[in-house]
């Protein structure tokens, strides 16, 4: 990852909101989304629309690949930990089941 100052930080920890946006820059899955997603997704209740993230979270949603947590919240300033680098290719920052 590189961070603000320009370093390559290849072993510090990755945010929710931090590896969203870099998949939907990766991908560049910005527009409408998903129609058969769309029509349940609803904003999380805490990533505000002034949140640096949250055009990128909300292009992610909009296209089926993230979920927030039963509370409505998408807790986008927890890290990210490599354990869970299997569970994130199949669904990138869902919520962790069991």
């Amino acid at each position: 990852m590189v961070k603000a100052s320009n370093t390559f930080a290849p072993n510090d920890a990755i945010t929710r909101a931090e590896f969203t946006t870099l998949a939907v820059r990766f991908f560049d899955v910005y527009g409408d989304g998903n129609k058969a997603t769309m029509e349940p997704y609803k904003d999380f209740d805490d990533v505000s629309d002034g949140y640096w993230a949250a055009a990128y979270i909300k292009a992610a949603a909009k296209s089926g690949w993230i979920n927030g947590y039963e509370d409505g919240s998408f807790r986008a300033d927890r890290n990210i930990y490599q354990s869970r680098g299997g569970h994130h290719r199949q669904s990138p920052v869902g919520p962790r089941s069991g």
